[in-house]
């Protein structure tokens, strides 16, 4: 049985989210694919502090600040 989620993304979130849909794919799809892939373990494990950087935008998804070049 489906349920509905809503969140409400900050700046970083959204960012995060205009490069997941960038080629046109749904939010919805974009969300669930995330959820699941890190559900799974598919994602990278966190060596970054619990920070991550998407789309190389430079910065954290936690508001953190930059992302130091490693």
């Amino acid at each position: 049985m489906a349920s509905t989620i809503t969140f409400r993304p900050d700046d970083d979130a959204r960012l995060a989210l205009d490069e997941l849909t960038s080629d046109g794919t749904s939010v919805s799809t974009a969300v669930r694919s995330a959820l699941i892939e890190a559900a799974r373990g598919d994602v990278p494990a966190r060596g970054d502090g619990g920070r991550r950087c998407y789309a190389g935008a430079g910065r954290a998804v936690d508001g953190g600040g930059p992302v130091p070049a490693r």
